[in-house]
């Protein structure tokens, strides 16, 4: 077992079952390598054998929980909202490695630096540009970025937030303000396929090129929900994601 820095991959669950995706997800770390604490509050079924299972009231109550409440927008009553502050506290305080349960893992995370924050593109921009992701990251405990995203949070109408205003939003104000441009990672990295192209792990038979530079598979979890496909479905066996259930999980 690996002791280095590394070592280590933390994630939330807010629920009371990790459907297939989640399982996915920690499966592949578990496999690649890595130690998995997941904290949650309470009892959660379906946990993969091997996962550290972690109390999140050491970090936050569970009465600190709250959810986007943008009426029916995108992400509406999804505690991811709440998960952003989560992760911004627990690397504050224990620092190392996290990660959303909907990334999967293809090879260890072997990463010399202290510091290290993953990209993504985005429709909205040209092709060259990337925006700050918040699906990956490794921090060390007492971070600057951290701290200051953490103070934000809490000055925030929580009443009033919209998906991302919090995530990604807030981290690239944040990385920009701080100076931790150099910290970022190519979107290659741990999101190849970005969230507009999202259908693309389901189509039958579809190719993708995933190099030595791919870490990890962001599968955008809220883009499925949002279009109501279940997670626990099975698909055609050609797909992507079929294909990762069958080696990974």
């Amino acid at each position: 077992m690996p002791t280095d820095n590394n070592a280590i991959i933390q994630s939330l669950w807010v629920g009371s079952r990790l459907s297939t995706m989640e399982r996915l997800a920690i499966s592949s770390f578990l496999k690649c390598g890595h130690t998995f604490h997941l904290y949650c509050y309470g009892d959660v079924e379906n946990v993969p054998s091997g996962a550290v299972r972690m109390d999140a009231e050491e970090i936050l109550p569970a009465s600190s929980i709250f959810t986007y409440q943008s009426g029916s927008g995108f992400g509406a009553g999804s505690p991811a909202a709440f998960s952003n502050l989560f992760r911004y506290t627990l690397l504050h305080e224990r620092g190392g490695w996290w990660v959303d349960l909907d990334v999967v893992c293809l090879r260890y995370f072997e990463f010399s630096d202290a510091r290290v924050l993953a990209t993504e593109r985005t429709d909205d921009r040209p092709p060259q540009e990337y925006m700050v992701g918040s699906a990956v990251m490794k921090l060390p405990p007492r971070d600057d970025l951290m701290a200051w995203l953490c103070r934000e949070v809490r000055q925030k109408d929580l009443s009033a937030l919209r998906f991302g205003d919090i995530g990604p939003n807030l981290m690239e104000v944040g990385v920009e303000r701080l100076d931790y441009n150099s910290y970022l990672r190519p979107f290659t990295f741990f999101c190849p396929v970005p969230y507009y192209e999202w259908r693309l792990l389901l189509e039958p038979s579809r190719q993708f090129a995933f190099g030595a530079s791919v870490y990890a598979v962001h599968l955008w979890h809220a883009m499925w929900n949002d279009a109501g496909i279940d997670t626990d479905a099975t698909f055609d066996e050609t797909c992507l994601y079929e294909q990762l259930k069958r080696r990974l999980l």
